[in-house]
């Protein structure tokens, strides 16, 4: 399997388009962690769908709102290598089948998965929910587990979330965003804010897998409690971004408060998962559904049967400008492999890499056309990478 295995490590943004481009199948099969925490919208299936390529997709995660299953991609069993293989058989061994699904994924990411639809979208909602009082100026506080770091002194942090809320900022004479600020370098793809009326009120971080980690979310409970409470009886507006350890802490203190009356919470997470997921995001779903928090919600995706106060919505994905141009760069196939599926991401083993392994060795055996060779193409951050080349057989 080394033979057409290939670990690229992390790559050039060019490369990893090229790659994207040559694939014949995109796969992203991610699982869920120890501590439950697991993958969100795919925004890069969507730029798969650029290039005109299906992908395979893990059931149960947010990954399967970036697809529509059995039309533009295919959503297999978490957890499940045999499964995936087959997957991802069914796509190489079915030319007519693949570059069906592969159009109408390219058709359908430019007519509806936008930032600018999905903007326009959240503002109607957002306004009418809100509803500013003419010639008041409006204060926005917001309460997330957002990863930041400080880069030049600078805070910047993960990029689909600070787009989303400088969008938001048009809207408000101010914006606070109560968040976790880390120590350390920041990573790529955290970016700064481009407005000025957006402020971090950075919290130091808590949490992780171990019974001791999570003892010290406790500790720091009543530190987060303390700058929460300060900032949101200070706000005309609180949104909350769920699930996450201090978005429980907000929720679980909303009730108590009378201001503001402006209240929206955002759960980002899988609302109605297939299986158990950490007790804490079925507690906040539980919290959310009942209303005490007195907030409007919304959630990602459809989901019938919801209280009138949970809105249901399609994630944000890319700009109008990079829609151009993806599909530019997607408007024509690198028939360099005779097959060759993708797989991008960080190669750990949180990210399931193993399981990746056997997926390429079962893709291999399952339904095998003699003149089918699968070259697999890894790109993902190179000190993981390195730990895994000698594992490639």
């Amino acid at each position: 399997m080394s033979d057409y295995v290939h670990f690229l490590g992390r790559q050039p943004l060019d490369e990893v388009v090229r790659c994207m481009n040559a694939a014949d199948v995109f796969v992203i099969t991610s699982r869920t962690t120890a501590d439950g925490d697991f993958e969100g919208y795919g925004i890069v299936v969507v730029e798969a769908a650029l290039c005109g390529t299906p992908s395979v997709v893990s059931a149960n995660s947010g990954l399967v709102e970036a697809i529509e299953d059995g039309r533009t991609g295919i959503a297999v069993a978490p957890e499940d290598p045999e499964d995936t293989a087959r997957g991802i058989r069914r796509l190489l061994d079915d030319d007519a089948l693949r570059q069906t699904m592969g159009e109408r994924a390219r058709t359908r990411a430019p007519a509806e998965q936008t930032w600018g639809q999905r903007a326009a979208e959240c503002d109607r909602v957002f306004r009418a929910l809100i509803a500013p009082r003419a010639g008041k100026s409006m204060k926005l506080v917001i309460i997330s587990h957002t990863e930041h770091h400080l880069r030049d002194g600078v805070p910047v942090g993960w990029g689909p979330t600070v787009r989303e809320i400088s969008q938001l900022a048009g809207m408000f004479s101010s914006i606070r965003h109560v968040a976790m600020l880390y120590d350390g370098g920041a990573p790529h793809g955290e970016v700064a804010y481009d407005a000025d009326n957006v402020t971090l009120v950075g919290l130091r971080p808590s949490g992780g897998s171990g019974l001791r980690a999570k003892l010290g979310i406790l500790a720091a409970y009543p530190r987060y409690a303390a700058v929460l409470l300060r900032e949101i009886v200070a706000a005309d507006v609180v949104h909350v971004r769920a699930p996450a350890n201090i978005s429980l802490l907000a929720i679980l203190l909303l009730p108590f408060l009378w201001r503001p009356a402006r209240r929206w919470i955002k759960y980002a997470g899988n609302w109605k998962p297939d299986a158990p997921d950490a007790f804490s995001y079925r507690l906040q779903r539980w919290l959310l559904q009942r209303g005490w928090h007195r907030a409007q919600v919304t959630v990602n995706g459809h989901w019938p049967g919801d209280p009138p106060f949970i809105h249901n919505f399609i994630n944000p994905c890319l700009t109008d400008e990079e829609f151009a141009g993806g599909q530019v760069v997607g408007s024509g196939k690198d028939d360099e492999y005779a097959a060759a599926p993708a797989v991008r991401g960080r190669l750990e083993r949180a990210k399931g890499v193993e399981r990746g392994l056997r997926v390429a060795g079962g893709a291999a055996r399952v339904g095998r056309r003699p003149d089918l060779r699968p070259d697999w193409r890894w790109a993902g951050a190179a000190p993981t990478w390195r730990r895994w080349r000698g594992r490639s057989d």
